[in-house]
């Protein structure tokens, strides 16, 4: 999958704001590729550091959709939705439904492994604070 120049000059922007800050809102009008662009920080985060990213949406065509474009860049996925109770714990990228990744938290403070970087997309919607602080040392 090949970016935009445009996507290619935010990811690298985003990339550098790491170094200086934790939080970082990012933000592209409708059909700008949003979800190339973080899938692409989420495969760029996983060569670096090896770590787990955990990917928050709101609604279950958006879990599909990050899916599928992660799949495409050959980043592995694991889908975090009202169905799944356990996971595997073998893939490089966690996609969850907010409600239920904050459910699973509830029980389970370490139901996801080894996560360097969360992404919430449509942050707008601000649901998501109350998982950022299970996630104290991830960007």
């Amino acid at each position: 999958m090949n970016p935009f120049e445009f996507q290619k000059d935010n990811i690298n922007q985003i990339w550098k704001s790491f170094k200086t800050h934790n939080r970082i809102l990012y933000q592209l009008s409708t059909g700008g590729g949003k979800t190339v662009v973080f899938s692409l920080l989420a495969k760029l985060w996983n060569d670096k550091f090896n770590k787990r990213v955990l990917i928050l949406c709101h609604r279950i065509e958006l879990v599909e959709q990050t899916i599928a474009t992660l799949n495409k860049m050959g980043v592995t996925c694991e889908a975090v939705t009202s169905k799944i109770k356990k996971l595997k714990h073998s893939s490089q990228c966690y996609v969850a439904m907010i409600e239920t990744a904050n459910n699973r938290l509830k029980k389970d403070p370490y139901f996801f492994k080894e996560v360097g970087l969360l992404i919430a997309d449509e942050c707008h919607i601000l649901v998501f604070d109350k998982i950022f602080n299970y996630f104290n040392d991830a960007k």
